[in-house]
């Protein structure tokens, strides 16, 4: 039946209370604000429309009962086993009974697909088959291609996008090996010395030492080194070669050469040794 009681109208929203007054309530004897009951009235009567308008009657109840009690299914329409015109009940795993074989929508108990064991291939870079029914795991047994490189060992092999070894050689020289920055032997024994009289020698630390044996007059002799210094002279030291007592001096040096004058009348032989980088 509908509601027959008027809904109690109170339009002004008043002051909401604060929490702490709500909690406590009124106190006797004390004089609570005005806007204080204004509110409280105004909330109850907003309260109970609301009520009103979107709550169900019990006549509005007992219909939908009536109305839900229809699509009641009775317990003898639920049935285990494939019956027509009923409704089947699933087991405790949430799953068709077993006595349900053949097609189905989702996972049948035998997939139609796997009825007939099929084959499994790998082609490619590797080969590998198998038959495959669902009935249990298949493991395959992968056979590689051959890249066309002959078994053995070797020091230098080629690779391709897909890493695989595709040839192999065994390099002798270190051009073989790609190594380009490399020294021949013999530019090792052209760039690092020479014997006798007149030679140099590069120390792997950039050094090089210089030295000759020749003739220097009193007038002065410019000698020229077996190389040229890269970077600059450090020293150089020259000695007379010669039974009459005498001394040799530098007077100017480059990269390349220096003189010498020897004041031995007439000139003689010096030694002289030149270091630098």
């Amino acid at each position: 039946m509908p509601f027959t009681k008027p809904t109690p109208e109170w339009n002004k929203p008043g002051v909401e209370p604060p929490q702490s007054l709500k909690d406590s309530g009124f106190v006797a004897g004390s004089s609570p604000a005005a806007g204080h009951f204004d509110w409280l009235f105004y909330t109850i009567s907003e309260a109970i429309q609301e009520l009103q308008q979107n709550g169900y009657t019990q006549d509005e109840i007992t219909q939908a009962i009536s109305t839900a009690m229809k699509s009641y299914v009775e317990s003898s329409d639920v049935v285990t086993s494939a019956t027509a015109n009923k409704l089947l009940k699933l087991d405790t795993n949430g799953k068709l009974p077993t006595s349900i074989t053949g097609n189905a929508d989702g996972n049948a108990a035998t997939a139609s697909k796997l009825a007939s064991a099929r084959t499994l291939s790998i082609t490619g870079d590797g080969t590998a088959s198998g038959s495959f029914d669902g009935s249990a795991n298949l493991a395959l047994s992968l056979v590689l291609a051959k890249s066309g490189a002959t078994a053995g060992t070797y020091r230098s092999v080629t690779i391709d996008e897909n890493g695989r070894v595709t040839a192999g050689t065994n390099p002798t020289t270190l051009s073989e090996y790609g190594i380009t920055d490399a020294v021949a032997l013999s530019d090792l024994e052209n760039n690092f010395g020479e014997s006798g009289y007149k030679g140099y020698q590069k120390l792997p630390g950039g050094l090089i030492m210089q030295w000759n044996l020749e003739q220097v007059s009193d007038s002065g002799t410019y000698v020229t080194f077996p190389v040229s210094f890269p970077h600059q002279l450090y020293t150089l030291v020259a000695t007379p070669r010669s039974t009459t007592p005498g001394r040799v001096y530098v007077a100017s040096f480059t990269k390349v050469n220096a003189e010498l004058v020897n004041d031995i009348s007439g000139g003689s032989l010096v030694f002289w040794i030149a270091i630098g980088s």
